[in-house]
């Protein structure tokens, strides 16, 4: 598997892996109802943005990393991307970590999304410095994975957030799914979203592009807090 800087110089030729179950879309949802079926987000639901803004800071979360997802739509006959399309793509965190989520605009981030999925449910979400030299212990997932972590390293692109993902059991419980590590290189300012599959080999989730640390991760990297409060949300707004 390419490392993200050779995957930023060539994106425009590569396909984006599928999140399957991980991530799946859901039929939208109104915001009364999210509230009478449970006390936070599920993956795969839906809300305008106002609404999923509004869910957000009634939990606490803000948006710790924001950037745009690219996806290639369409190629020619000798597979050369012809459309290539970007989609606001952010993870927020609650202030101790234990919830966060992967949302998913329906606009780049430079303009408002009028939709707002969540692609994941996360849990004990971790923040990382990426532009530092060292490389946390926990984004070494085992199996070929940590080859990726070590490429990307020497390349200057490593673990910007390593969080689990979490899913609702029928019975109304919960269970862990895989993990996720989004890896970033603050030089180009791309991002690469990934998983393992079942024998711990990579999976690329999305490939990210125009991503930065919010002022709300600054804040928790540089262990300091402003005054004022900023909003969550994940697209034409303050961060």
């Amino acid at each position: 598997m390419a490392t993200l800087s050779n995957a930023m110089k060539s994106f425009r030729t590569a396909a984006v892996i599928g999140a399957g179950a991980l991530m799946a879309c859901a039929v939208p949802a109104t915001f009364a109802n999210a509230q009478q079926t449970a006390t936070t987000l599920q993956a795969g639901q839906c809300l305008p943005m106002a609404d999923m803004n509004a869910a957000l800071r009634a939990e606490g979360q803000r948006t710790m990393i924001i950037g745009n997802r690219s996806a290639v739509q369409e190629r020619d006959a000798a597979g050369n991307p012809t459309r290539v399309t970007e989609s606001v793509e952010t993870i927020t965190s609650n202030p101790d970590g234990s919830i966060g989520y992967n949302l998913a605009g329906n606009r780049p981030r430079e303009e408002a999304s009028t939709t707002v999925c969540v692609r994941a449910k996360l849990t004990n979400v971790r923040l990382y410095d990426a532009r530092l030299s060292s490389i946390p212990r926990e984004a070494y997932l085992g199996g070929t994975f940590n080859e990726v972590v070590d490429r990307n390293a020497a390349l200057g692109t490593r673990p910007m957030v390593l969080a689990d993902t979490v899913f609702s059991n029928d019975n109304g419980g919960t269970r862990l799914g895989r993990p996720i590590v989004l890896f970033g290189n603050m030089d180009v300012r791309g991002g690469s979203l990934m998983t393992f599959t079942a024998n711990r080999e990579p999976a690329e989730l999305a490939l990210m592009v125009d991503t930065d640390y919010t002022p709300a991760a600054m804040e928790r990297l540089n262990g300091t807090r402003t005054v004022a409060m900023l909003s969550p949300s994940i697209g034409g707004g303050s961060q």
